[in-house]
């Protein structure tokens, strides 16, 4: 083990959900698609999904409305 001591700051850890999965997914793909280290060409073919672990579906998100 790496850090002996460190297993009760893991176990105590609240990480933050999503308020809004869709919109995240959104503003993540805005962000890759105004990214100038992406080319246009693979920006304007870039694509957001969310991923149910209960059902295993994956669903694309609409593109966000301006």
């Amino acid at each position: 083990m790496r850090a002996p001591n460190a297993s009760g700051n893991v176990q105590n850890l609240t990480l933050p959900g999503f308020e809004d999965l869709e919109r995240s997914v959104q503003e993540d793909v805005q962000l890759v698609k105004d990214s100038p280290l992406v080319r246009k060409e693979l920006a304007d073919r870039t694509w957001g999904f969310v991923y149910d672990l209960k059902t295993g579906v994956v669903k694309p998100v609409p593109e966000a409305s301006s």
